[in-house]
């Protein structure tokens, strides 16, 4: 019969490291201090190493997509044009 001493020991151990791991709440803006009108430039990697800029202009907020859930519509301009220009809040 298998010891449940290792299981419990390994969760133990990885426990804090994926607590550690969550976001901070104040990183991020709440979707009610987002408006319609507000521009701001964004970097990303889209292939290896290289950092590109892109500018982003609010165009509104979708509420209740889901439940519990809000859609922030932008317009993105730059090399990330081509990709979605709606994030999930």
């Amino acid at each position: 019969m298998r010891s449940p001493f290792l299981p419990a020991c390994l969760l133990l151990t990885l426990l804090p490291l994926t607590l550690s791991a969550q976001p901070r709440p104040d990183a991020f803006w709440k979707v009610d201090d987002v408006k319609a009108g507000m521009k701001g430039q964004g970097k990303t990697v889209l292939k290896g190493t290289k950092v590109d800029t892109f500018d982003a202009e609010i165009l509104g907020i979708l509420r209740n997509t889901k439940p519990g859930r809000d859609l922030v519509i932008a317009k993105l301009s730059g090399p990330t044009s081509r990709r979605p220009a709606s994030s999930p809040a």
